[in-house]
Parts: C-alpha cells; structure tokens; sequence
C-alpha cells in the first residue's frame, strides 16, 4: 500500500519549507517540501554528500537567504525546483524525489512503496 503524507498548505505561510515524516515499508522517511515560483516540490530530507537529514534534526532546511534547500553539517546547497546540488561536496547529485499532489487545501506527498527506493 502506497504512503501519503498529507500537510495543509497553511504550514506554509510565511515559510519557504516545511519537513515531514512518512512511514516506507516500516522504515521512517524524512522529508521536505518547497514552495517557490507557485509551485510545490518534495524530497528526501537527507544529503547526498554523506546520508545526513538536510537540517541535522533540528528542521532547518534552508539556506541563510531562504532561497534554497542547505545540509547544515557540509554546507551542500540544492536547488528547491530540482533537487540539484548546485555547491558543496556533491555537486552534480540529486536528491531523492517524491510526487506531490495539490488538492486544494493540503499539499499530498506520495512516498515509494519500496523501502529500497529511499
């Protein structure tokens, strides 16, 4: 069975990003969303530079200016409309995607079924 994870567009006033947790095969999956150019895109919250949470768990996921996603142990940098890594150790790398659905009201993240996937 397909894991959704469902976050109201109001988590999103006055914040560029928001994270979650999603269950994938009873595995904890950490995530996060980005709203920038009026649309909304997700990802694995972990960096692809070492497999860290992107905020080092206190859920601080952006850059200084608020204008990008930042691992906060290396200084990665990535690119909220693609995921890219565009500074830091791992440039070129992307971070894992997940499909996000906007139904109105909340922002729907579906997460892989395969624990292997994330």
């Amino acid at each position: 069975m397909k894991c959704a994870v469902a976050i109201p567009k109001s988590e999103f006033i006055n914040k560029a990003a928001v994270t979650f947790e999603g269950d994938v095969g009873g595995r904890l999956v950490q995530g996060v969303v980005a709203f920038a150019g009026g649309r909304y895109f997700a990802y694995q919250n972990l960096c692809k530079h070492v497999p860290i949470n992107l905020d080092c768990g206190d859920g601080n996921v952006l850059n200084e200016e608020g204008t990008r996603f930042q691992c906060h142990m290396h200084g990665a940098i990535y690119e909220f409309e693609t995921g890219e890594c565009t500074a830091g150790p791992c440039v070129g790398a992307q971070l894992n995607t997940f499909t996000v659905i906007d139904d109105g009201s909340r922002i729907v993240v579906e997460l892989p079924e395969n624990p292997e996937l994330v």
